[in-house]
């Protein structure tokens, strides 16, 4: 297989690393008395190998970061618009139970604020919902997919955690196994 089949390489500097649609090429520079001698053939795979893990290891890296800050910049707004000032740590356990309140998505009642029987409902008032996918914290009305709930309640326990503040919900799970003994 030539070179012209990759399409044009983009080449990296120092270590010549030549990436192409299709493969990539590692130039270790084992050179000699002047003249080019190639790598083998296990030096290449293992460069290769190390360079991409190493890609792959700072893209997950940005990606849970983004993740994790797009969830703290929800928890902020929904604060702001709910409570009327910043989130401050550590968050209140009524704080979290009121946002799980307003996000989980039940079954309307046949009495509810929506006035219907079946669909289903969340507690969040409509301006703030109307006021968060306005500015860009959600990106439709009603509640969130269960994943997503999910996950910004762990990033605000995890914030927690990196603050070492008191956890709301390792509060309320401590305060429900002393209930039980």
């Amino acid at each position: 297989m030539n070179a012209s089949n990759f399409g044009s390489p983009s080449v990296v500097t120092n270590r010549s690393v030549l990436s192409t649609a299709s493969a990539v090429i590692v130039d270790t520079g084992n050179y000699s008395t002047g003249s080019e001698k190639a790598a083998s053939p296990r030096s290449i795979a293992w460069v290769t190998e190390s360079e991409w893990v190493a890609r792959l290891l700072s893209a997950r890296f940005v990606k849970a970061f983004n993740e994790y800050a797009s969830a703290m910049r929800y928890w902020c707004a929904w604060y702001a618009a709910r409570y009327g000032q910043a989130l401050r740590m550590p968050v209140a356990v009524p704080v979290a139970i009121q946002f799980i309140v307003d996000h989980a998505a039940r079954k309307a009642d046949a009495d509810s604020k929506a006035g219907l029987s079946t669909g289903l409902v969340t507690e969040l008032p409509p301006d703030i919902d109307q006021a968060l996918v306005a500015n860009g914290y959600k990106a439709r009305l009603g509640a969130p997919a269960l994943n997503t709930l999910v996950h910004r309640i762990a990033v605000l326990s995890k914030a927690h955690q990196l603050a070492k503040a008191p956890n709301p919900g390792a509060a309320r799970a401590r305060q429900h196994s002393r209930q039980r003994r």
